[in-house]
């Protein structure tokens, strides 16, 4: 929601001519989608920056990516994580965040091969695993 409504006022914004709030808005939007690995979103609210003429460095770097373990996973992905180990069903994960049940279960996909597990129980117990799961 925050995403949807930071690009809407954003676009509006550059609309109305206001390219510097309008701008500051996109980014937010940008921000947002990125965090919740909404990769559409996040490209389409791209565009519309190129388009105005902004080329943020975060675009453009690219840090050293961790392709395994707890340190692998997006913020949507550990949020996930965390519901369908605490005994939440993809359907009752998906209410409680706002997305779609697809969705919990790609990201789903994408935890246990990051974590190399084949189940709930082993996503239950690799977060409980103190070494893995931070706080």
């Amino acid at each position: 929601m925050r995403a949807l409504g930071a690009e809407s006022f954003g676009r509006a914004l550059l609309a109305a001519g206001d390219r510097k709030a309008a701008l500051l808005q996109l980014d937010r939007a940008w921000d947002e989608y990125d965090c919740m690995g909404a990769w559409a979103g996040r490209a389409g609210v791209q565009r519309v920056m190129r388009d105005a003429g902004a080329r943020p460095e975060k675009w453009t770097t690219s840090p050293e990516v961790v392709k395994t373990g707890w340190p692998s996973l997006t913020e949507a992905e550990r949020r996930v994580a965390a519901l369908i180990a605490s005994g939440h069903t993809n359907k009752s994960a998906a209410k409680t965040l706002g997305v779609s049940v697809n969705t919990v279960g790609s990201q789903l996909r994408s935890i246990f091969a990051k974590l190399g597990i084949q189940s709930r129980v082993q996503l239950a117990n690799v977060l409980h695993d103190t070494s893995m799961y931070p706080g």
